[in-house]
């Protein structure tokens, strides 16, 4: 065999695997989440997940832990968080442009900065955005990126 054609096999066989291994990821809490998503938005909804996931892990796991619990009293906690339920748009902005000054979270006041991640593009925002939303309990569904995009473009 060729090289350019055992190169062509290589990517064509990593493809599928990537594939596969998405289409068989599902965000906890079963096949409810996708209650009302035609085919291709369960697709999406999957990718961003498993994308989201690891860009959590790079980039926020640190302070927000791996379930998503916080760090007690001084790192908000996003498992079942008021905050981050109620308003997408902001969390986007959160992401992006960090936050100083208090917030309150399940009516707990945290003052702690969070960093800017100006590094990160509206799509992987947007995958980060759908990780949290639909982990540790939350079900909020696909946040696609065009919604972010608008969330980023009318930030503070």
């Amino acid at each position: 065999m060729r090289p350019m054609q055992k190169k062509l096999n290589s990517l064509v066989l990593i493809f599928t695997v990537c594939i596969a291994i998405i289409s068989c990821v599902s965000p906890p809490g079963g096949e409810a989440i996708y209650e009302g998503m035609d085919n291709a938005t369960q697709n999406k909804m999957k990718q961003y997940y498993v994308q989201g996931k690891i860009l959590y892990q790079t980039h926020c796991q640190n302070c927000h832990k791996e379930e998503g619990e916080g760090m007690g009293r001084l790192i908000p906690p996003l498992a079942k968080s008021d905050y981050l339920l109620n308003d997408a748009n902001n969390i986007a902005c959160l992401i992006k442009k960090g936050q100083i000054g208090e917030i309150v979270v399940n009516g707990q006041t945290y003052n702690q900065p969070m960093p800017a991640h100006l590094d990160l593009t509206a799509l992987e925002i947007a995958e980060i955005v759908t990780y949290i939303k639909n982990s540790w309990g939350n079900k909020k569904g696909l946040i696609d990126v065009n919604t972010t995009q608008k969330a980023l473009q009318e930030c503070k």
